[in-house]
């Protein structure tokens, strides 16, 4: 532990908690998800040179930064950041800590807006898939989150459209991930355009 946080426990408990409280038909915002953030955003963290208390707050904000879906869908990281406030008092983590870790996942709102290397190392391990060779059936998953929870229906022609538009506007902020990501993401970019017939996101009639 590092001053008294305890992020063994928070980890144990909050995967307990989403088992409990996660609705089964999230079919990317599930419990798989926010262990790869998890994972990516430890990485991030020692490429990036965190101190061991920078990385604890930015690896529990990893793991609270979805937690707020077990309340509601649209708008759910200022829920996430209120329950992660509520409980890590319990876990030894102080004022200091508990509002530095909600405003990290504050952070995680799209469009992404970090404004420091904490923020951006979470951000980019949230959206880590994006330059991943797994995008593809991310993308599905989402695709078929949205149709349950927004009721956003679309041809594959669409979806592959809304893929472009994030893709193209989305940049990753650290040079981890910049260097581990972004080549993959502009694979993924190259192959949507191939699907949409070579039109890139620019062609717009």
């Amino acid at each position: 532990m590092v001053g008294g946080m305890d992020l063994q426990r928070v980890e144990k408990h909050i995967f307990a908690y989403m088992e409990d409280y996660l609705p089964k038909d999230l079919h990317f915002h599930c419990i798989a998800h926010t262990k790869e953030v998890y994972g990516s955003a430890r990485h991030y963290a020692v490429e990036e040179g965190l101190t061991e208390e920078e990385t604890i707050w930015v690896l529990t904000a990893a793991l609270f930064h979805d937690v707020g879906f077990v309340r509601q869908y649209s708008k759910n990281e200022p829920v996430g950041a209120e329950i992660a406030r509520e409980m890590l008092a319990e876990f030894g983590y102080d004022a200091q800590a508990r509002e530095v870790i909600a405003q990290l996942i504050l952070a995680t709102q799209l469009p992404q807006r970090p404004v420091d290397r904490l923020q951006e190392i979470l951000c980019d391990a949230d959206l880590d898939h994006l330059g991943r060779a797994d995008f593809r059936v991310k993308g599905e998953l989402l695709r078929r989150e949205r149709e349950i929870y927004q009721d956003l229906h679309c041809t594959d022609g669409e979806w592959q459209k809304v893929q472009l538009d994030f893709l193209e506007v989305h940049r990753y902020f650290t040079k981890a991930a910049k260097r581990l990501r972004d080549q993959g993401k502009a694979r993924n970019i190259d192959w949507i355009r191939r699907q949409l017939g070579g039109v890139s996101g620019d062609s717009r009639g």
